[in-house]
């Protein structure tokens, strides 16, 4: 694949700038468009500034502190470890109770909450499926391109986060994987299912470690449906923004940038291709942008490989580059060259 870690980090990068700028609406108190690029927020942001809120404002900001030094406290005092997972559990019961014991909050001060959430099972549609080959003509490209989409952002998000922790994730399980979840999701009346950004960085900022914590999830979620719904009526959008933000920010990868401008700077310049195509013209054209970039550059590097010209060091059987070792011994009517890149027979 040509999604190495240099694309997948600026494209996380990227994404994780305009998901943490589209929940500023939430603490700005007046809309914002949905949009992937940061250019349109930010000047969307600047246009109806006159529109500010300051309570949605003052209280977000103030959820958003205290989940950042929770998660500080939580990594700097094992004794506060607990922190990590509860403190953002503990931020939304405490703005439930908030709006719900002050509603003044919401009448006169626009502060928004959740509402109403409509409860109970998915319906089944398996008896509805139906093989309408006109039909599926007639949908292949926006299915095909719904699947890239979604693939690309799930293998994106999951390598950004196994480079976080040290592991290794397989293209073509993490392929499986989303192929069959599909299937089962179309069976429930279910949209197109991927890897979710915002999600995923909540859970990974919340200390989930395994797959473990995806069945928890799940089983909590049809928990509520079933039984729980009445109970996020006053659940704050500045809370769950708060949360979300909070997430995001540690995909943030700037340190991998620095990294790899002192290391590689073709590595860098993809990194930066990736982010800022992801930034201004949209996820897809972003890393569609930086996978062809990355082409050009394997093409580059193996046409214009790196050439040594080795001598023996004195008194041994090691050869060195010329460049390397200042004395050295030739042999007679003999050119030893070392290639720094692939061969190829063809």
């Amino acid at each position: 694949t040509f999604l190495g870690h240099p694309v997948t980090s600026g494209f996380t990068t990227g994404a994780a700038i305009i998901i943490g700028l589209s929940q500023l609406k939430y603490f700005l108190g007046y809309h914002l468009p949905h949009s992937h690029s940061v250019l349109e927020i930010i000047i969307a942001i600047a246009k109806d500034i006159r529109l500010l809120k300051l309570a949605p404002m003052g209280l977000g900001l103030t959820w958003l502190l205290l989940l950042l030094g929770s998660k500080r406290l939580a990594k700097k005092d094992r004794r506060f470890r607990m922190l990590l997972p509860l403190g953002p559990l503990v931020g939304c019961v405490v703005g439930i109770i908030l709006l719900w014991q002050c509603p003044s909050l919401h009448q006169r001060y626009h502060v928004q909450y959740v509402g109403d959430i409509p409860g109970g099972i998915f319906p089944v549609s398996l008896k509805d499926l139906r093989f309408d080959f006109a039909f599926i003509n007639k949908l292949k490209v926006t299915a095909m391109s719904a699947a890239l989409i979604s693939f690309m952002e799930s293998i994106a998000i999951s390598q950004a986060v196994a480079a976080q922790h040290g592991y290794s994730v397989k293209a073509s399980e993490e392929l499986f994987a989303l192929g069959v979840t599909n299937v089962i999701c179309a069976m429930f009346s279910g949209m197109v299912a991927t890897g979710s950004f915002s999600r995923t960085a909540v859970a990974n900022g919340s200390g989930a470690q395994t797959q473990l914590a995806g069945v928890v999830l799940g089983a909590s979620l049809l928990l509520v449906l079933l039984f729980l719904t009445s109970l996020f009526y006053y659940l704050p959008m500045f809370a769950l923004a708060a949360v979300v933000i909070k997430a995001v920010v540690n995909l943030i990868a700037y340190d991998v940038a620095v990294s790899l401008w002192k290391v590689k700077r073709w590595d860098f310049l993809l990194w930066f291709v990736a982010c800022l195509g992801t930034l201004f013209i949209g996820p897809l054209e972003g890393i569609g942008i930086a996978v062809l970039l990355s082409i050009l550059v394997v093409i580059y590097e193996s046409a214009r490989p790196q050439l040594a010209v080795l001598w023996r060091v004195p008194g041994t059987k090691i050869y060195r580059s010329m460049e390397q070792e200042m004395r050295g011994e030739r042999i007679p009517n003999v050119l030893i060259v070392r290639v720094g890149a692939s061969l190829y027979f063809s």
